[in-house]
């Protein structure tokens, strides 16, 4: 099970999400910063969460969590009314933070991007998801195990 375990964690988290969850649902990145953060949520169809940390494309840290369904739920609802059919590839403010961050969320196939003051650049229905999708990651951030729990037969 560790062989497994290491060598999906080489492959990438799509490996390792195969392995004990279903697909995912949807995926927020967040780079950029001063010091080049990047991280990553991914939020799976059966409420599983991956966060990952790291600054440049150094990984640092793998964090998951078992959302409770109100979550799976308002992560469901926020992202219909969203409107993703509708948006753009790419919001850039007209006055962009150079070292704001930069956001890409993927729903259903779909990349959307955009950049800080978010208020400024998004949509109103993509910046509730971007929002929501943060809190997310703080949570699982603040309160998620060790990834290698969540494997099957642990």
């Amino acid at each position: 099970m560790r062989a497994l375990f290491i060598l999906a964690s080489v492959l990438g988290l799509e490996l390792v999400a195969c392995a004990w969850s279903a697909g995912p649902m949807v995926e927020l990145r967040v780079t950029g910063g001063i010091a080049g953060v990047e991280r990553r949520l991914v939020v799976f169809e059966d409420g599983l969460a991956r966060v990952e940390l790291g600054t440049g494309r150094t990984l640092h840290e793998s964090i998951c969590a078992q959302l409770e369904e109100n979550q799976v739920r308002e992560i469901r609802r926020t992202l219909e009314a969203a409107g993703f059919g509708h948006f753009q590839r790419e919001y850039v403010p007209a006055h962009p933070v150079h070292d704001g961050y930069a956001y890409s969320v993927t729903y259903r196939g779909f990349r959307v991007r955009a950049a800080d003051p978010l208020e400024e650049a998004a949509p109103p229905g993509l910046g509730a998801v971007i929002r929501l999708l943060q809190q997310v990651l703080e949570s699982v951030r603040a309160g998620g195990r060790s990834c290698s729990d969540f494997l099957p037969g642990r």
